[in-house]
């Protein structure tokens, strides 16, 4: 069984974005951290150290780290999870131009914390998941389903893998 591994890197702006937020956060959570490392705090000092906690280490797990590709199936690798799709249920597989997704929406989706990934809305696509680390290397795959994907690997000649197993 062969299997090709396909990286995905992260661009700069997700590295920009991320260090950025992750600067912001370590400053909203000095106060109520120092508060509970000195002994003197109140319950609610919890909150915001928790909220934070829990947004880095969601977005953290979520973030795609690469495609797989098997001869029956690409698997999309995050940290903890897997998202794999059949290559006998994908109808259509084509790269998109940066400015296909311009305009999107994000209706429950990272904009950028390790990564663009969740579900995104665009009046030419329509409804889509994107499994992204970068802005290019856009490749969108239609499913039998209707489903839209979109996943960004370093290496593009992922879509002629898939093709060449259609």
């Amino acid at each position: 069984m062969e299997t090709i591994k396909f990286k995905a890197s992260y661009d700069t702006l997700t590295k920009i974005i991320s260090f950025g937020l992750l600067i912001i956060f370590i400053i909203i959570g000095q106060y109520p951290a120092r508060n509970i490392i000195s002994g003197i705090y109140n319950y609610s000092d919890f909150i915001p150290l928790g909220i934070l906690s829990f947004i880095v280490i969601v977005t953290y797990i979520f973030s795609p780290q690469k495609c797989i590709l098997t001869n029956e199936s690409l698997i999309i690798k995050m940290l903890l999870f897997s998202k794999k799709i059949k290559l006998s249920d994908i109808s259509e597989i084509k790269i998109l131009d940066n400015n296909e997704i311009k305009g999107s929406i994000r209706t429950f989706a990272s904009g950028g914390l390790f990564g663009y990934y969740g579900y995104f809305y665009n009046s030419a696509i329509g409804k889509y998941i994107m499994y992204a680390t970068q802005r290019k290397n856009l490749i969108l795959i239609k499913t039998k389903e209707a489903k839209k994907i979109i996943v960004t690997p370093d290496d593009t000649t992922l879509i002629d893998r898939i093709k060449d197993k259609l």
